[in-house]
């Protein structure tokens, strides 16, 4: 996998309505220990989000979440709003080494496609949650951390990121881009969408793209630019 640039830039993004909203770093799972605050934040966020407020049933430890798929090889995208607080995060890991489609969900590809593979990469642990959120902000707060997620992975030669999603979400996948493509069925969780902790889950693919990344810039709105940072960490401020 070709290293991510270590410096900050600006990418130019045109015609559309919404100022950036976040600062978005990019993270990789080798600089875990030198920066160390800002991964038990982020692993404090996923254990907020996916523990405590959807109630899963996953590894913690100490107030935060983090799983085998939290290796030296995975990417972490995070958002900061303007006053510095953490309001976004996605990782990505490379399916050769880190699946959970693959490894605990393989039941939901029902299609003839290769779930490993040096050029797909796996999105997990999607989270947005601006402070102040409108419809369009929280539009605007995916796109832009969807947009550097895309990005980056172009930039590494990736044809495709996978994720499995709610079954209820997918309708809002397909709004972000056309080009978002269902695996299989969906198929319960953890005792179905009835059951506390459970749910409804279908797993689907986006190609690595021009036009899906143009495609999720129209749908946030964006104007002027991301501003993302690889590799350049920033310390989110305390909620």
């Amino acid at each position: 996998m070709a290293a991510a640039v270590a410096d900050h830039h600006t990418r130019a993004i045109r015609g559309q309505k919404t100022r950036a909203l976040f600062m978005i770093i990019t993270l990789q799972g080798h600089q875990r220990n030198a920066c160390s605050n800002i991964f038990h934040q982020l692993f404090r966020l996923r254990y907020d989000t996916f523990v405590r407020d959807r109630q899963w049933t996953l590894p913690t430890r100490n107030g935060t979440e983090i799983d085998q798929y939290d290796r030296d090889d995975s990417i972490y995208f995070y958002g900061l709003d303007e006053e510095n607080f953490l309001r976004s995060h996605v990782r990505l890991t490379p399916s050769v080494t880190s699946s959970l489609l693959a490894d605990c969900f393989p039941h939901l590809v029902e299609t003839d496609v290769d779930i490993r593979s040096a050029t797909i990469f796996e999105g997990t642990r999607l989270i947005v949650n601006p402070r102040k959120g409108s419809k369009i902000s929280n539009k605007a707060a995916k796109a832009e951390l969807l947009v550097a997620m895309f990005e980056w992975s172009k930039s590494v030669g990736a044809t495709h990121i996978q994720v499995i999603v709610e079954s209820r979400m997918l309708a809002s996948y397909v709004e972000m881009t056309p080009d978002v493509r269902p695996l299989g069925l969906a198929h319960p969780y953890g005792g179905g969408p009835r059951v506390q902790g459970g749910g409804e889950a279908i797993a689907i693919r986006c190609p690595v793209t021009d036009k899906v990344i143009d495609d999720l810039r129209a749908f946030g709105g964006l104007v002027n630019g991301i501003d993302l940072r690889r590799n350049s960490p920033v310390l989110p401020r305390a909620a």
